[in-house]
């Protein structure tokens, strides 16, 4: 430890062993890694409200803590206003500027996403705004950081999915589809009708029709009918 109350321990192997390991810190626990100019790169880091991670995280589960007996007030959401609102989030192509892509690990690419002030207005149950979030080491430091929970997304693209196949459901049952049945049956009757109504204009156009000539073509239908039965 120096004047500064500074600690520093170097090595090829550095361990330490027990039963448990603890460390207070004032503003943040940081790991980094050698670059290979020999200059340090924060590759993780724990701040006293958030974990942040400045490389991709390979694991095999994650796990979320659900059990009941840690829940309360619990009730049904509404299936048909998630769907809804879930259609009015816009979608966007981005990169993310160089300081922040740098800090974080994250490559000069094109991704797709979601912008937080936008999802605001419709999911505000979605986006956190940290007051000020600060990483000592680049002094970046932004006012009102939003952040999106892309878990609960996920969460209710199940309850859109669920208002989805109902609908479908429902359809399937409507009467609508009894229609597509009866449409076909009915269209020959639909098309002797139209000939009858364009032979009727044909006769009034051509030359004067007696009362007997319209009472015919308004019977012949009818006797068309009585024949095929």
């Amino acid at each position: 430890m120096d004047t500064h109350g500074e600690i520093e321990m170097s090595g090829t192997t550095v361990r330490a062993s027990g039963e448990s390991i603890s460390a207070e810190v004032k503003h943040s626990f940081e790991l980094s890694h050698v670059n290979a100019d020999g200059t340090p790169n924060v590759t993780f880091r724990a701040l006293s409200d958030l974990v942040i991670s400045h490389v991709p995280l390979q694991v095999p589960k994650l796990l979320t803590p659900s059990d009941e007996r840690i829940k309360t007030d619990i009730k049904a959401i509404d299936h048909e206003d998630i769907f809804h609102r879930l259609q009015d989030l816009q979608l966007k192509s981005f990169k993310y500027d160089r300081e922040w892509g740098e800090m974080m690990g994250v490559d000069d690419e094109t991704v797709r996403g979601l912008i937080a002030q936008e999802v605001t207005d419709i999911f505000p149950e979605y986006v956190t705004v940290k007051s000020e979030f600060h990483l000592t080491e680049n002094g970046l430091r932004m006012e009102n950081f939003t952040q999106i929970n892309q878990q609960a997304i996920i969460v209710d693209l199940l309850a859109a999915l669920q208002a989805q196949q109902k609908r479908i459901s429902i359809l399937k049952n409507s009467p609508v589809k009894n229609l597509e049945v009866q449409v076909p049956s009915i269209f020959p009757q639909v098309l002797h009708l139209a000939e009858r109504q364009v032979r009727l204009m044909f006769l009034l156009e051509t030359r004067p029709v007696g009362p007997l000539d319209l009472f015919g073509l308004l019977l012949a239908p009818v006797e068309t009918r009585m024949a095929k039965t």
